[in-house]
């Protein structure tokens, strides 16, 4: 055998054998997709609780506004019915040309109740969510008193409180300021957080093979349980 097809054969096999690992991940996801099946069919019905009412709904939602999303309203609205959503939180990036919580969704749109905040970033890097949200958490709005500077965490918390809004520990794992108080609850599970730890190339490949039979699935390789939070 020539030598050149001796390296193409074995770049083949070296090909070949780099799949493998992949390929065993779509075989997990379609063992993960049938035990969700098997859990799903043996599902009880729950007796509600008729002094309750029960309300599904998502936080920590940006838009085209605030970076993080190229969805326009339209796309959020959409989605949010096909979930069969009650509720979506707008948490829009602060802008010190504009008030992000003011454009952003807010009301009932196509039966669906949105509530306009923003995540507000301290001069720790700390990150709240204030809900509903305004310019005045930004800290760095246009015409506002200290235009260009940065609030500290306890800042953004006394606004938030002074307009009776509540204030969320955003990304518990990078927070610093637990010792303060008056923050009203923490974001105990951020998706983007494990999706930070997916390396784009397996992520292709992941892609390739596991795609189009299980497009549901295909993050649960990346998702963990948030214990320390």
């Amino acid at each position: 055998m020539k030598h050149w097809k001796k390296l193409l054969l074995g770049l083949l096999l070296a090909v070949l054998l780099s799949q493998i690992p992949f390929a065993y991940r779509r075989y997990k996801l379609g063992r993960l997709r049938s035990a969700i099946q098997v859990l799903d069919s043996q599902r009880a019905q729950r007796t509600q609780d008729s002094s309750f009412a029960e309300y599904q709904g998502v936080v920590h939602v940006h838009s085209f506004l605030g970076g993080h999303s190229n969805g326009n309203f339209e796309d959020i609205i959409a989605a949010a019915k096909s979930n069969h959503l009650d509720f979506v939180v707008m948490t829009e990036h602060t802008s010190e040309d504009f008030n992000t919580a003011a454009m952003t969704l807010k009301g009932s749109h196509a039966g669906i109740f949105f509530i306009n905040g923003n995540e507000a970033g301290a001069t720790n890097s700390d990150r709240l969510l204030v809900l509903p949200g305004d310019d005045s958490t930004a800290g760095s709005s246009a015409g506002s008193p200290d235009a260009g500077t940065k609030l500290t965490t306890q800042d953004i918390i006394s606004r938030a409180k002074s307009k009776s809004s509540l204030a969320l520990v955003a990304y518990p794992q990078d927070f610093k300021s637990w010792d303060l108080s008056g923050y009203d609850g923490v974001e105990v599970y951020n998706v983007y957080t494990n999706a930070r730890q997916i390396k784009p190339l397996i992520m292709f490949f992941d892609g390739l093979w596991s795609f189009r039979s299980y497009p549901d699935l295909l993050f649960a390789n990346f998702y963990r349980r948030p214990a320390e939070n």
